[in-house]
């Protein structure tokens, strides 16, 4: 059973290519007074990995080893400050979905983050649901979808910077309007006055 006072956040970790959705989950837990951050590492057969055929030793190994991958992956997203909430890293076993549902479930968890597949032209993700689109309908708390800006062209911001103090008009713009079922064109001034004239 958890508090209700605390505030948890489940953070699934593939690989080194999650470390942005860690350094989210941190960026968030900065805000809370009282909060841990579980980062949620699963063994699956997706990795090549067979529990039921494995022995007791080469298991243990395997989950020692993925522990000690995950507080390397911390201490390269927390830096040298720390954090200053709790951390915990917990290694489980299964299929992923499930055990990031069941994860989110027994620690109460606010929010579960996870990464943005990587970009798919093929369209092949349209007809196959990914782990991300899957978890949104089934996991117990939000789902926070964590896209780094790397991954995808960042567009030039559409809001530009204000005039400088003294310039009366920003620019002219074409703005269309719509109005008895013509469509039509109307030279219109953005902005206005900022600022004291020269």
């Amino acid at each position: 059973m958890t508090d209700s006072n605390h505030t948890h956040f489940v953070c699934a970790v593939g690989s080194e290519d999650d470390l942005p959705v860690m350094r989210e989950a941190y960026r968030l837990a900065r805000h809370y007074d009282d909060a841990t951050v579980h980062l949620v590492h699963v063994i699956s057969t997706a990795d090549g990995f067979d529990a039921r055929g494995a022995n007791l030793a080469e298991l243990d190994e395997r989950l020692r080893m993925s522990r000690a991958h995950l507080w390397q992956l911390h201490e390269r997203a927390a830096g040298s400050a720390g954090t200053p909430f709790g951390v915990h890293v917990d290694v489980r076993i299964g299929e992923r979905e499930d055990a990031l549902i069941q994860a989110a479930d027994s620690l109460a968890a606010q929010v579960l983050l996870v990464g943005c597949p990587p970009d798919d032209p093929a369209g092949y993700m349209a007809w196959h649901p990914t782990l991300t689109a899957r978890l949104s309908f089934a996991a117990p708390c939000s789902v926070l979808v964590v896209r780094p800006n790397e991954t995808r062209d960042v567009p030039k911001p559409v809001v530009q910077p204000p005039p400088a103090p003294g310039v009366h008009e920003r620019e002219i713009e074409t703005i269309h309007t719509y109005r008895g079922g013509r469509v039509g064109e109307q030279r219109a001034s953005v902005g206005g006055t900022f600022g004291k004239p020269a």
